[in-house]
């Protein structure tokens, strides 16, 4: 998007396609936001729930980490964009169905492994369309704490997992 250019004789005038540039990272960085503040929330839930310290510890980390990411989208939308577009209704139910989970480990694969997995992706696509440079180096630098976040959940369910019975993985799996 941000390298799209619009030419002598396009159908699309310049000043519409600024319009929809503005407004279409305005949308992205408002799900950005809504997703970190769920995964504030989710994240700090796990640091009760899960079993041992050393897991407790990791998401209390994270809990900073998503913080600040929440910390730095918050300021973008509001400082530079202005508009904020509500919870897209997918991610919604999604961390709705992650806040109401009673069972740590699936609370744990769907925040470490699902959201931030969709949220690397999403933060490097968005980033590649984005124009103004300071969103990119956001985007840059959370997706770099998502990586993180991602290979502590595959490493620390990696053990769990194992001592599951074969139902219990497959309706992980699903």
């Amino acid at each position: 998007l941000a390298s799209f250019v619009v030419g002598e004789g396009s159908p699309v005038p310049r000043e519409l396609l600024t319009q929809f540039r503005w407004q279409y990272q305005s949308w992205m960085c408002s799900q950005f936001l809504h997703g970190e503040q769920g995964a504030l929330v989710t994240t700090a839930r796990l640091v009760e729930t899960v079993p041992d310290m050393d897991a407790k510890t990791y998401a209390a980390s994270q809990v900073a980490d998503e913080a600040r990411h929440v910390e730095a989208f918050a300021r973008y939308v509001d400082e530079k964009l202005g508009d904020s577009y509500p919870i897209n209704p997918g991610l919604k139910t999604l961390l709705h169905d992650l806040l109401s989970e009673s069972r740590w480990d699936i609370v744990y694969l769907g925040m470490q492994v699902v959201v931030e997995g969709l949220a690397i992706t999403a933060l490097r696509l968005a980033s590649s369309g984005f124009g103004d440079p300071i969103i990119r180096q956001i985007t840059k630098m959370v997706a770099s704490d998502e990586a993180r976040h991602i290979a502590f959940g595959v490493t620390a369910l990696t053990g769990m997992y194992g001592q599951v019975t074969a139902a219990e993985l497959r309706e992980r799996e699903d």
